[in-house]
């Protein structure tokens, strides 16, 4: 089906699509994304904690952009934006089954696909011919936090089709909830709180994913307890890092997260200068450690608002989980 078939879809059912996401989502979790999302649209809120958020400085964006421009900056970022790489990321835990050691798990964040055309062909040629057991998307499909979802779709379209099953998403802070049915259809099932079992060689895996942490706040952890048997080897999606503390409480083995960028622009050496991330600055980007959890926070594979990186390349992660 295509992208406007499936937003005119969305539209022609939308009582039958809330109801069923109030199912799966929690009917107060649900009334509270759509409240916040009504009124982001209308531009009572903005996202963001920070006073000091560009989105609520008039044409900050468009400044930035003449700035990097009449100084000759934007082209060289540009190049770096478009700059995508595979990253292996091993990652030994003593408590992973046997039978799954060596599994690979692809994780794409963060893609903002509407940004710029350019960058999806670069994807789809980076996806061609790779091989893993497990493929995940960690929110943010869509660039801009509010407004029209058809482009976006229209891109993801094409990134479902280059995706091998088993593959699973959750939503990032600028996903609307109406984005869940439209990238179902596509082939993109989406978890919302909710926890699927992956098995490979007899031994399982259990893989939860949660809504939207930072902005939106519809992840409900009480809806995951119980959903991962004691013992269990268990990996949670998390589109932000600042549900650590509550992975730990539960048990979680690995987290996989994305929403910072990596900073996205950086001084040489990666170092972050501005980010986005409610948590603590060593989770920003790549592996780290949190008491018995283990994460990673990719600097995801697209950009935010503009199309340009300094110093901090865009990736798909290949993670290998190896048998400590």
């Amino acid at each position: 089906m295509a992208s406007g078939d499936s937003t005119y879809s969305i539209l022609e059912h939308l009582p039958e699509v809330y109801e069923g996401l109030s199912k799966r989502l929690g009917e107060k979790a649900l009334q509270e994304r759509l409240f916040k999302q009504a009124q982001h649209e209308s531009e009572q809120v903005f996202q963001g904690k920070n006073l000091f958020n560009p989105d609520r400085i008039p044409l900050f964006y468009e400044t930035v952009r003449f700035i990097l421009k009449v100084t000759g900056l934007y082209n060289w970022g540009h190049r770096q934006f478009l700059d995508l790489r595979l990253i292996t990321n091993e990652v030994a835990f003593e408590q992973l089954p046997t039978e799954l050691d060596g599994l690979r798990i692809l994780q794409i964040s963060d893609l903002h696909l509407d940004l710029d055309p350019e960058l999806t062909p670069v994807l789809l040629n980076l996806l061609q011919g790779l091989e893993y057991d497990l493929a995940v998307v960690t929110g943010d499909y869509r660039d801009d936090t509010k407004g029209s979802i058809t482009a976006c779709l229209k891109y993801m379209e094409k990134i479902c089709k280059a995706l091998t099953p088993p593959v699973y998403g959750i939503m990032g802070n600028h996903d609307p909830i109406e984005l869940v049915p439209a990238l179902e259809e596509m082939g993109l099932p989406m978890l919302m709180n909710e926890t699927v079992t992956f098995e490979k060689n007899g031994a399982k895996l259990y893989l939860s994913g949660i809504d939207d942490p930072h902005y939106y706040e519809g992840h409900d952890f009480d809806r995951l307890r119980g959903t991962v048997p004691n013992g269990e080897f268990s990996v949670l999606l998390s589109h932000a890092p600042e549900t650590h503390k509550q992975a730990v409480e539960l048990g979680y083995d690995f987290v996989l997260t994305g929403h910072t960028h990596g900073g996205q622009i950086c001084l040489p050496g990666g170092i972050i200068v501005i980010h986005n991330g409610d948590c603590p600055s060593y989770m920003l980007a790549g592996n780290w450690t949190y008491k018995s959890l283990k994460g990673y926070t990719s600097r995801g594979s697209g950009g935010c608002r503009l199309p340009i990186r300094f110093f901090c390349p865009p990736e798909i992660t290949m993670h290998v989980l190896r048998k400590a």
